[in-house]
């Protein structure tokens, strides 16, 4: 799997970077605009100190209509200017073209170009910065004054107004013009400003990985920090915690669940050092009982008994029984139990659990009363079911006092079992103990018949088939509860 540091590199550095180019493009192209506007501008003016631009007539005056004599009338009237207008003589045209062409070498600067078209009189000006070439002009004009980029003869770049505007001759099509100014400083101005903005850009990058990569180093010591002191930690340092205090608020969660899993090792090892002690405990009595008869009955064959042997046969199944429940405990707790369900009423397994302790109930004097509800049914394995149900009946009548009463019920209180019976010694501290392997609340182990297996077994069952097992004590009676687990 990647690591945090490859992961954040690989998602900061390239959104860095689109960023990056995203504030260059829009710096590089906001600057452009800018530039082409103070052209723009520029030439606009140049517009009007040749009067290609009309200005604003004065208040209630109509730039469009002038005043002419109607001689037969006398009095003053306004014709349109869009109407057909009467053409020019010869000597007239000339004089407004040498007028025009003066305007243009005498009023416009070096700096600037010129060239004017009087379509329907074949006559074309230009200033003399020109050197006899053209500029490119636009596919078409109009009489709204456009700016566009073009380039001359020469090449050279330049930046264009054109327009077609009406002069003092009167001519079918208003002449077109084209002004011009060279676009050189804003082509270099605009280079350098895209070198600069490539080089910063790669310097900031460069820097933004570094600093990143520092940071990533410093924000991630704690976590390394926290790998290396797991790694010391063994079977014999389980009581060490981790540092909460030192740690950053991002880990700390991390690093209180980690304590938590630390405590639950710790008791879980104490717990199998216990359960060691206990099953060394268990095993060694019976087997000291079994090689003492055996080792007397070696040496006084003829004072040996059948009641020596039977001796010798109980303790050996005993044993047995302690091995088979330790293997059925292993198997449950390892999860390699194989299920077998099927639909079963918990009712008629707890009623043959019931008849099959009734004898050993009657001979410790214990009363077994039951309450059996046969329409419930669910989907489980019989097999643990019955094991489980056989495991708290026989606990039950091994620890009630004599005289007292078994509680057996199914389908009370929501449970699919609950066994019921007097437990005067515990305690609620000894609830939490209740299910752990070989733990028995009488001190004398080894004279009982049980190795303290029977509820360890029944909550691993319960455990394999999602079933939830509980233990309460209610003014002195035990009830362990076993009902269905909610998801």
């Amino acid at each position: 799997m990647i690591s945090i540091r490859a992961h954040l590199l690989s998602t900061l550095l390239p959104a860095f970077i689109c960023i990056s180019i995203a504030a260059g493009f829009s710096i590089y192209f906001s600057s452009k605009a800018e530039y082409l506007a103070r052209l723009d501008s520029e030439l606009a003016n140049i517009a009007i100190d040749l009067r290609f631009i009309k200005t604003d007539p004065g208040p209630g005056r109509d730039p469009d209509r002038e005043p002419e004599r109607n001689p037969e009338r006398g009095n003053p009237r306004y014709r349109n200017r869009n109407e057909q207008p009467t053409r020019l003589n010869a000597n007239r045209l000339a004089g407004a073209t040498a007028q025009l062409q003066n305007t243009l070498f005498t009023n416009l600067s070096a700096e600037v170009y010129c060239e004017v078209w009087i379509g329907n009189r074949g006559i074309n000006l230009k200033t003399d910065n020109l050197n006899g070439g053209k500029i490119i002009h636009p596919v078409a004009f109009s009489d709204a004054p456009f700016f566009y980029n073009t380039t001359l003869d020469n090449g050279l770049p330049v930046r264009a107004w054109a327009a077609r505007f009406p002069i003092m001759m009167r001519e079918k099509q208003a002449p077109k013009v084209i002004l011009a100014v060279s676009r050189a400083g804003v082509d270099d101005a605009l280079a350098r400003l895209a070198r600069n903005l490539i080089g910063g850009g790669l310097a900031a990058c460069l820097l933004f990985s570094g600093l990143l990569i520092f940071t990533l180093h410093i924000s991630l010591r704690p976590l390394k920090v926290l790998g290396e002191q797991a790694a010391t930690m063994d079977a014999e340092s389980l009581h060490e915690r981790f540092s909460e205090q030192s740690a950053p608020a991002d880990i700390r969660p991390i690093v209180e669940r980690l304590n938590n899993l630390m405590a639950k090792l710790e008791e879980s090892f104490a717990r199998e050092r216990r359960f060691s002690g206990d099953l060394a405990h268990e095993l060694r009595t019976p087997l000291a009982a079994i090689r003492t008869t055996a080792e007397v009955a070696l040496k006084w064959p003829e004072q040996s008994t059948p009641d020596d042997f039977q001796e010798i046969h109980n303790l050996a199944f005993g044993l047995q029984q302690t091995l088979d429940s330790l293997m059925l405990l292993a198997r449950m707790e390892s999860a390699t139990a194989e299920l077998q369900t099927e639909t079963v009423r918990p009712a008629n397994i707890a009623e043959e659990c019931v008849a099959l302790h009734t004898g050993t109930a009657k001979e410790a004097r214990i009363r077994l009363q039951t309450e059996l509800n046969p329409e419930i049914e669910f989907n489980t394995d019989p097999r643990l079911l019955r094991i489980m149900m056989t495991n708290f009946i026989s606990n039950a009548i091994e620890y009630a006092p004599a005289e007292s009463t078994v509680n057996i019920l199914v389908g009370e209180e929501g449970s699919l079992f609950l066994c019921e019976n007097d437990a005067p010694n515990l305690t609620e501290e000894d609830l939490n103990h209740l299910f752990e392997r070989m733990w028995r609340k009488d001190a004398a182990r080894t004279e009982s018949g049980h190795a303290g297996l029977g509820l360890s077994i029944a909550k691993a069952c319960a455990d394999s088939l999602n079933l939830e097992l509980d233990a309460s004590l209610k003014k002195s009676r035990l009830r362990i509860r076993l009902r269905i687990r909610n998801t």
